[in-house]
């Protein structure tokens, strides 16, 4: 058995609802751009407008600045006397990171904003590990006069 009732959303369109034993399905709602179910708790779209759009491609500075924030932490870990690798690693992957981010707001086709934050917090967390003892050493060093 399906009831139908009309219900006024605004002055300029009015929308009708009918129930039906497992769903609810309000239709005609012209600013949404087709019709909405609501099943079980969850509400459902067939509009194109409401559905988020999967990414085309991924954009290769983000996923760049992800493999050099990763390579930073790797050779900070197993070369751990050699600081010019990861500074210069990790470096690349908060620069690539940033980047990327501007270009994932320009291009909403683009996809990869996950790599590019994991880049860029990545590379901030390696380069303060990498950079901390050394700049401890240089300001003991500066304050005990032996600079």
């Amino acid at each position: 058995m399906v009831w139908l009732t009309q219900a006024i959303v605004s002055q300029r369109s009015s929308i009708a609802v009918s129930v039906a034993a497992p769903q609810v399905v309000l239709s005609r709602m012209p600013q949404l751009g087709g019709t909405i179910a609501l099943t079980k708790g969850f509400l459902m779209s067939n509009s194109s407008a409401q559905r988020p759009t999967k990414p085309t491609r991924y954009s290769r500075t983000a996923i760049l600045a992800f493999v050099a924030s990763a390579l930073g932490g790797l050779s900070a870990f197993f070369l751990g006397d050699v600081v010019v690798l990861p500074v210069a690693f990790s470096l690349a992957g908060v620069a690539l990171g940033l980047i990327s981010r501007k270009e994932l707001q320009r291009d909403d086709a683009l996809g990869g904003a996950g790599a590019s934050a994991a880049g860029a917090i990545i590379g901030a967390i390696v380069l303060i590990i990498v950079l901390l003892p050394w700049v401890l050493v240089a300001f003991a060093n500066v304050s005990a006069g032996t600079a």
